[in-house]
C-alpha cells in the first residue's frame, strides 16, 4: 500500500498490503499483514484497526469495511462494519462484506443469511436502517458503488442496473 502526497510516493505498510480508499483530506484506509485493517491520517499517523478490511473512508471520517468476528458457532466470519465517532457499528450478526460508502455514511454491502443465501443492501449506521437491493426478476445482484444521492450502480443478472434509495428509506 502506498500514497502519493505532494508528488512523492510513500509506502504505508509492507508487502501484500493494499490501500482501498482515500477521502478529500487525504486519509487512507486498507489492509496489511494477516487481514489487519489500517487507517492512515492526513498527517501520517498509522492506526491498526484490528482483524479487519477497511474498504473506504468518506470525507467525515466514517470507514466502511468488515471485521473478523467469532460467530455463535465458534467460527470466525466477516461482519460488515462502520468505524464512526460512536465506535464500531454493524447492522446485524450475519456474515457480510462492505463494498462502498457515500458522504452520508451509507454503506453498500452484501451478506449471507443463516442458510448461506446471498443478499445485497444499503445500510445507514446512524439509524441502523437497511434497504434490500434486489432484482425485479429475482436475478443475482452484484453491487458496484453508491453516490451521495443514494443511487447505487451494479448488475442484476446480465444487465447493468441503477437502484435509487431515498433518504426517507434509511431513517
Amino acid at each position: 500500500a502506498c500514497v502519493m502526497r505532494d508528488g512523492l510516493v510513500s509506502a504505508i505498510a509492507g508487502p501484500g498490503s493494499e490501500a482501498r480508499g482515500i477521502n478529500a483530506r487525504g486519509e487512507v484506509v486498507g489492509l496489511y499483514g494477516d487481514n489487519r485493517g489500517f487507517h492512515l491520517s492526513a498527517d501520517g499517523q498509522f492506526t491498526d484497526l484490528g482483524r479487519a478490511v477497511a474498504s473506504d473512508i468518506n470525507d467525515h471520517g466514517v470507514i466502511s469495511g468488515h471485521r473478523w468476528t467469532v460467530m455463535s458457532t465458534g467460527t470466525e466470519r466477516a461482519r460488515v462494519t462502520a468505524w464512526t465517532n460512536d465506535g464500531l457499528l454493524s447492522p446485524a450478526l450475519e456474515v457480510g462484506v462492505a463494498i462502498g460508502l457515500n458522504k452520508k455514511g451509507w454503506v453498500l454491502a452484501y451478506g449471507y443469511d443463516e442458510n448461506e443465501r446471498y443478499f445485497t443492501y444499503i445500510w445507514n449506521p446512524a439509524t441502523n436502517a437497511r434497504v434490500m437491493l434486489e432484482s425485479a426478476d429475482g436475478d443475482y445482484v452484484q453491487l458496484g458503488d453508491v453516490n451521495d444521492r443514494g443511487e447505487v450502480v451494479g448488475r442484476a443478472g446480465q444487465h447493468a442496473a441503477i437502484w435509487r434509495v431515498r433518504q426517507k428509506d434509511l431513517r
